[in-house]
């Protein structure tokens, strides 16, 4: 498997492409829960919101190295 800025004009494959969908939309949509999630770990609903968004950004960032891309060709 590749790493690296050549990999986002390579083609990925489908399951890998639904599998970070997954987490991006499970992660997004466990936001309204916030308050509740947020308190079964422990920690206030703003520090939840924020770590949530880190992860979006961290997948989909270190996808991307990976080529898979937002858009279906």
């Amino acid at each position: 498997m590749g790493v690296g800025f050549d990999q986002l004009k390579k083609d990925t494959p489908k399951n890998i492409r639904r599998a970070r969908g997954a987490i991006i939309y499970t992660l997004a949509g466990s936001l309204p829960m916030s308050s509740e999630i947020s308190s079964l770990i422990g920690i206030d609903a703003v520090r939840y919101g924020t770590l949530v968004g880190i992860a979006i950004l961290i997948t989909k960032g270190v996808s991307m190295f990976f080529g898979v891309e937002d858009e279906i060709k």
